[in-house]
């Protein structure tokens, strides 16, 4: 883990809580005794305006609930003193560069992620609802905090006929956004130290996959995607698979089964075998005659 200090930027400036999150560049990163590497050569400085945003990926319909709850958690949230995050979440290949270029909203780092919690009809907290998913425990804490404080203030409006009809739930996800963002709140300004890899990884073998029955009979076919590190000793950490996208359950129940017994060139820097954030593909199709 790396542990970095937190400075404040003046409220006024973004019309929030708002934090600037230095990362300093270390002068070498041990993989083992044996392998080490400068960071200066391999480094690149990014600047992450990370924000919360309405729904998910898959929400087709997104209540405007969900951008009222951000604004009310933006309101009381309090940046951490520190920000700890794990080697995986800065080490970034060619292709997320590209992507991080673009300007879109994938946050990028590891630093994707989201929440969700729930209201009863008068928009009160329901319980011990709240979940966070983040690489960051810092800021998986100060989400917690921050819904709680608003729920005590009482400032999330009672929920619409949709969120009712979902058992109240509030689901928001973080993005890079512009501090003008109209479809997102910002949180966090991030400068990190990105550690650009030389190759990235590669896969050696996947155990076979057995095709769903029922899928078979039917002919349907799935792509499912599977997000997870890939550790230098080119296995998948075990506490990282995360199911991103799945159509159907049997495929999703299938992958997951085998994703840990998959083989993977590991990813390198400078020689140096390092651990990366991938999202891998799984195809599921029927051959056709």
């Amino acid at each position: 883990m790396y542990d970095f200090p937190v400075n404040r930027i003046p409220a006024a400036v973004v019309c929030a809580a708002f934090a600037a999150i230095s990362l300093g560049a270390e002068l070498a990163v041990a993989q083992d005794s044996t392998c080490a590497f400068d960071t200066a050569a391999h480094s690149r400085i990014d600047s992450v305006v990370l924000g919360l945003a309405p729904g998910s990926r898959r929400d087709r319909h997104v209540p405007p609930d969900f951008l009222d709850a951000a604004r009310a958690i933006q309101a009381y949230f309090r940046p951490p003193a520190h920000l700890r995050i794990p080697l995986w979440a800065r080490t970034v290949g060619r292709s997320e560069l590209s992507r991080l270029s673009e300007g879109s909203e994938y946050a990028g780092y590891g630093l994707s992620g989201d929440v969700t919690f729930r209201l009863d009809d008068t928009g009160r907290l329901t319980g011990d609802s709240i979940e966070v998913h983040s690489a960051s425990g810092d800021i998986i804490d100060a989400l917690v905090a921050a819904v709680k404080r608003a729920d005590s203030a009482n400032v999330f409006t009672p929920p619409s006929t949709d969120v009712r009809h979902d058992h109240g739930k509030i689901r928001l996800r973080f993005v890079r956004t512009a501090r003008d963002a109209t479809t997102s709140v910002p949180l966090l300004l991030a400068v990190i130290t990105g550690i650009v890899l030389d190759s990235g990884p590669a896969m050696i073998s996947f155990p076979l996959l057995q095709y769903p029955t029922d899928a078979r009979l039917l002919g349907v076919e799935d792509r499912v995607l599977i997000a997870g590190v890939i550790r230098p000793d080119g296995r998948m950490e075990p506490s990282t698979v995360d199911l991103v996208h799945a159509t159907y359950q049997e495929f999703a129940v299938e992958a997951l089964g085998k994703i840990l017994d998959a083989r993977f060139r590991p990813a390198s820097v400078a020689h140096c075998a390092v651990p990366v954030l991938v999202v891998l593909p799984i195809d599921f199709k029927m051959r056709r005659h």
